[in-house]
């Protein structure tokens, strides 16, 4: 199997960070569709039961709306004095930006937040969240994607009129629609298909070229897309080409 030739897909959706994603404004951001896996991956691992930096805490509502050392970081139906968002919007490197390790949330990311907190920051008053790794599209996506995707997907080969070996083709997708919408797993055939019964004729790959995958397998695309962009940060670009 090759290898992807200087892959920037390593952060998957960073091409939406020029534009709003079609979902946010047209309905109601859900916390627990659209907020819980941002917090959880990008915000409890340092503000979580087991570290709280600047004494900040953010696994329950009723921890995140009591503030840290620098008072309250969420104000519902006020963006612009949340801290929560607006830190998340800061210059890559600015010393005080959110999260401060690894990828910056996305645009997709940072409007759906925008969204949240103008709409009200509803969040369930019993339920508490639980850390969850980022997931990285080079270390844990795109292997499988060109193992088990790409030499059925891709440019002269692409059944179901879906290819996969690019960013754009595969927001595009195929012939049963979308294969990926980002922050919706269970609207994204890249995801579902790969849940489907083992002697299903959907099921992606087909049992005849080593489906059904693992469910830690299925798990990672679900989670990936979840995160919208795992969704990621800077580096897909529409050119760039995933190879089996």
């Amino acid at each position: 199997m090759n290898r992807l030739h200087a892959l920037a897909w390593s952060s998957a959706f960073a091409f939406l960070g020029g534009m709003t994603h079609p979902l946010v404004a047209a309905e109601k951001v859900d916390f627990e569709r659209d907020i819980r896996p941002i917090f959880e991956a990008a915000c409890l691992s340092c503000h979580g039961e087991k570290k709280q930096s600047g004494e900040l805490r953010m696994d329950t509502r009723a921890f995140t709306f009591a503030g840290g050392e620098n008072g309250e970081v969420l104000v519902p139906g006020q963006p612009d004095k949340s801290s929560v968002y607006t830190l998340t919007i800061l210059p890559p490197d600015h010393d005080d930006v959110m999260p401060p390790k690894g990828d910056p949330l996305t645009r997709h990311q940072t409007d759906l937040l925008k969204q949240w907190i103008q709409e009200g920051a509803a969040w369930p008053e019993d339920l508490t969240l639980t850390q969850a790794r980022r997931i990285n599209f080079a270390k844990d996506i795109q292997p499988i994607l060109e193992f088990n995707c790409v030499s059925c997907h891709r440019e002269g080969e692409a059944e179901g009129d879906l290819r996969l070996d690019t960013l754009a083709a595969t927001m595009k997708g195929g012939e049963y629609g979308p294969a990926l919408v980002p922050g919706f797993p269970e609207k994204s055939s890249l995801y579902t298909s790969t849940i489907l019964p083992a002697d299903d004729e959907g099921l992606m790959p087909p049992t005849k070229r080593g489906g059904p995958l693992p469910t830690e397998t299925t798990d990672l695309l679900r989670d990936w897309i979840r995160q919208a962009g795992g969704p990621g940060a800077p580096g897909a670009q529409e050119g760039d080409r995933l190879h089996h």
